[in-house]
């Protein structure tokens, strides 16, 4: 991650909104024309409308609903006043060619008294052109974090997260990389962990691409950045990578009961603007781990409808567009949500 080019284009964009601010309030009724399908203009003209709005869309998510973080530990949000605990829920749909194997992501989802540990790891599909199944490395990985995490809560929480100087999530990750070294399995994916601690506070590490957003009412409150070495080229854990987990963004914020936290591979990031995943969210009324994992799944299938979509303005789209590609359509991929609904503890009877 660079902050230095990262602060470059948030300039650049607001420019972008400044300058066509007035142009996408003027068009306003000409856009609702295209989304509704009917021909009042041409379609190139009404194409390069909604181009625009998209991108200003992005610009205003990032620059307004996104704050800039940087990879190192940071304080967003107040913690919860009260103990808390979480109900969760996940679904991974892999791409439609990758059903048979399983497709490339996964996720975890642990708990114990201690706090809850939740991540998304995103195989990088390139890997397919020497032969190798990136999915067995993202699955193994995650299998790894999740032993290092029953032995850091057995071992005592407190203690490690003194001796890893509070930042609990880079010590799991890193012994679960090291054993990933000596099994020498071949691949890389990318990583994004939260832990919920019961006082409220969250610890947050994100190497990549996939990412977490907290959720209140219906607004995202904060954000993780992605990081890429280039467009579509993530910042990776794996072999012939030199990314190490210190390399991600380590972040600390503070949750309250009724938050939800969303965290998915890029699969959901790429397709789903801002208003469609809270849309999903937030109309979702169960709060049990049947009605998140229906929430979850609900993400997934909204992020592969939108990717098979080749006339979809998508934010990858547009991403690619900033780079200078001229990317249009969504991008199918494998799609990853876990849902985490943070819940007031209720007292022991």
């Amino acid at each position: 991650s660079n902050p230095t080019q990262t602060r470059k284009d948030e300039t650049e964009a607001m420019e972008m909104i400044l300058a066509d601010m007035e142009t996408v309030l003027q068009d306003k009724e000409m856009i609702k024309t295209y989304d509704e399908g009917r021909e009042r203009s041409s379609h190139k003209e009404l194409e390069k409308h909604q181009l625009r709005r998209s991108y200003a869309q992005c610009a205003l998510s990032r620059i307004i609903d996104t704050p800039l973080v940087q990879p190192t530990t940071a304080v967003s949000l107040n913690c919860a006043a009260v103990s808390v605990h979480s109900r969760t829920g996940a679904h991974c749909l892999p791409h439609p060619s990758k059903v048979s194997s399983g497709g490339e992501d996964a996720f975890i989802i642990a708990s114990t008294h201690q706090g809850t540990l939740t991540g998304v790891l995103d195989g990088v599909g390139g890997w397919i052109n020497v032969g190798v199944d990136s999915g067995v490395y993202s699955r193994t990985l995650a299998h790894h974090i999740d032993l290092e995490f029953a032995e850091w809560t057995a071992n005592g929480a407190e203690s490690l997260r003194q001796q890893e100087g509070g930042k609990p999530l880079l010590g799991i990750l890193e012994r679960a990389f090291a054993r990933m070294k000596a099994l020498q399995i071949q691949g890389s994916c990318t990583v994004c962990l939260s832990l919920l601690l019961p006082n409220g506070s969250l610890h947050i590490l994100n190497v990549g691409d996939s990412g977490l957003r907290v959720i209140r009412g219906d607004e995202v409150v904060f954000s993780t950045t992605e990081q890429q070495h280039s467009f579509n080229f993530p910042v990776q854990l794996g072999s012939l990578s030199d990314d190490a987990p210190s390399d991600g963004a380590y972040l600390i914020t503070g949750v309250q009961p009724d938050d939800t936290l969303l965290l998915a591979t890029d699969g959901v990031w790429d397709n789903l603007w801002e208003e469609e995943f809270v849309g999903v969210v937030t109309s979702s009324s169960g709060a049990f781990s049947a009605g998140l994992d229906g929430t979850a799944r609900r993400l997934a299938e909204a992020a592969q409808r939108r990717g098979g979509d080749a006339g979809y303005v998508s934010p990858f789209a547009v991403h690619g567009q900033r780079a200078g590609l001229r990317t249009m359509g969504g991008k199918l991929d494998d799609s990853t949500a876990v849902v985490v609904r943070v819940c007031r503890a209720e007292k022991e009877e």
